[in-house]
């Protein structure tokens, strides 16, 4: 993990996510609720570009790895899987 989570081993869906984008030197908040309100929102995944956050839920974030498929810590010590997007997202937020 970063920040106050470093000494943790593993991921939930929201610091993988964080954790992801300060690879790419892109600070994002710790949890769903607050990340599903940064960057520019995508309308619909069909304009969602690989690192989007999608939100099948305000508890839940994916990240879109491209080609339909998305990227997620499933639970809290859960194995992180790829898997298809849904169909639908109640948000994609593009940060940057």
């Amino acid at each position: 993990g970063i920040d106050r989570g470093a000494n943790t081993v593993g991921f939930d869906c929201s610091s993988l996510v964080q954790y992801a984008w300060a690879k790419a030197g892109v600070k994002l908040p710790r949890v769903t609720y607050d990340q599903i309100k940064v960057g520019q929102a995508v309308p619909n995944i069909g304009q969602a570009r690989p690192g989007d956050l999608m939100f099948p839920s305000t508890g839940h974030v994916q990240m879109y790895l491209g080609n339909g498929n998305v990227v997620e810590a499933p639970r809290t010590g859960g194995v992180v899987q790829v898997v298809p997007a849904r169909s639908s997202y109640i948000a994609i937020r593009r940060p940057g």
